[in-house]
C-alpha cells in the first residue's frame, strides 16, 4: 500500500503558496501505479510505502534526530525492505524540491517526480554515495522519467496539449476496459444459459426416447 501525506506544511516557511496549483493537478493514483511499475522493473513488489511531503524545517528535524546530520536535504529514505518487497518511509521537502527545480531550470513537478522515484530506487538497493553509483542512480531516474520528451514538448509549448491528450487517452482506456468487462459478463451469462438449455434439451430427448 502506498500512502501520500502532507506533514504540517507551513506556507510561511514553504514555497507551497506558489506551487499549490501545480500539486493540485497531480493524480496520485497514477503516481502510485507508476511507482509500482518502476519497482516491478527491478523485480520488487510494493508493501507499505509512505511518502511524507514536508517543509525544510521538518526534514531538517528528521535529519538531526535520526541521522545526526545538521543540514537541509531534499529527501530522506527509511528502508524497511524485506527481500523483494519494498517497505519504507520517504520524507520529501517541497521547499528544497522547488529550489532545486529552479536551480536546474526544470519544472517543479518534474523534479518532484524525480525525487519520488529517487527514494524508491534507494529501497531497491541503489546507492548514490560514489561517482559510479550516483551515475547509476541518475541513469535509472532518467529511465523512469521521459525527460527528453517532456523537455521537447515544453520547448514547443506542447506540454499542455500532450497532458490533455494523455488524459483523454486514459479516459478512453478506462471506458474500453469498462465495455470489455460488461461484454465479458454478457458472454459468460450467455454461455451459462446455453449450457443449461443444452442440458434441458438433452434431458427432454432422453425422456422421449425412454417413453418410446
Amino acid at each position: 500500500m502506498i500512502t501520500f501525506h502532507f506533514d504540517n506544511i507551513s506556507t510561511a516557511n514553504c514555497q507551497l503558496s506558489t506551487i499549490n496549483s501545480q500539486l493540485s493537478t497531480v493524480d496520485f493514483r497514477k503516481v502510485e501505479q507508476w511507482i509500482k511499475s518502476t519497482a516491478a522493473q527491478y523485480g520488487y513488489s510494493v508493501g507499505d510505502l509512505n511518502y511524507i511531503f514536508c517543509d525544510d524545517e521538518k526534514i531538517l528535524a528528521v535529519n538531526q534526530e535520526f541521522l545526526q546530520h545538521d543540514y537541509y536535504t531534499d529527501v530522506i529514505t527509511f528502508d524497511y525492505t524485506t527481500r523483494t518487497r519494498v517497505n519504507g518511509d520517504i520524507y520529501i521537502s517541497l521547499d528544497t524540491v522547488a529550489t532545486n527545480a529552479e536551480q536546474v531550470g526544470a519544472p517543479f513537478l518534474h523534479e518532484l517526480h524525480r525525487i519520488i522515484i529517487h527514494g524508491l530506487l534507494h529501497l531497491t538497493g541503489q546507492a548514490d554515495k560514489t561517482p559510479e553509483t550516483k551515475a547509476q542512480m541518475t541513469a535509472k531516474e532518467e529511465d523512469a522519467l521521459p525527460r527528453k520528451c517532456a523537455e521537447k514538448a515544453q520547448r514547443y509549448n506542447l506540454l499542455p496539449f500532450v497532458c490533455t491528450l494523455a488524459h483523454r487517452l486514459d479516459e478512453l482506456l478506462d471506458m474500453s476496459s469498462n465495455v470489455l468487462y460488461h461484454l465479458f459478463r454478457f458472454l459468460i451469462g450467455f454461455l451459462i444459459i446455453l449450457s443449461i438449455s443444452s442440458i434441458s434439451v438433452f434431458m427432454l430427448l432422453l425422456k422421449l426416447s425412454y417413453l418410446k
